[in-house]
């Protein structure tokens, strides 16, 4: 698995999905509500956890070396990103910049990098 396509599967778990309706009937009965409303707020274990599930066998020692050294400060600090992002979707106000924030963020972590979250670029992630 490619570094992208991790950064693809954890930029989805930090954006919100609706769920469809199971029938056509149901779909006409249902009040429409914001599905963000019902998001848990993510913590830096729960980040870590998610990320770490999802690392591909093959990634090397290194690098499984340096993901599992980085300090819970920094997996907290990616949840609180992630958190701003889903207030911003409650708030049905797309915030692009935080969301090229994030990228950023994991890909300096990708890289075997340690972001540096007050510095993080509002470009979309190279």
């Amino acid at each position: 698995m490619k570094i992208s396509q991790i950064l693809s599967i954890l930029i989805a778990f930090a954006a919100v999905a609706s769920a469809v309706p199971n029938t056509f009937e149901n779909a006409k009965r249902q009040e429409a509500k914001n599905p963000v409303d019902e998001v848990v707020k993510s913590t830096g274990w729960s980040v870590r956890t998610r990320f770490l599930n999802y690392i591909p066998e093959d990634i090397g020692k290194e690098r499984m070396d340096f993901f599992l050294s980085v300090h819970q400060g920094i997996w907290q600090e990616l949840a609180d990103l992630e958190n701003k992002l889903t207030e911003s979707a409650k708030a049905n106000k797309a915030d692009a910049a935080l969301a090229n924030q994030i990228g950023n963020a994991w890909m300096t972590l990708f890289n075997g990098k340690v972001p540096d979250f007050k510095n993080l670029s509002t470009e979309p992630p190279k």
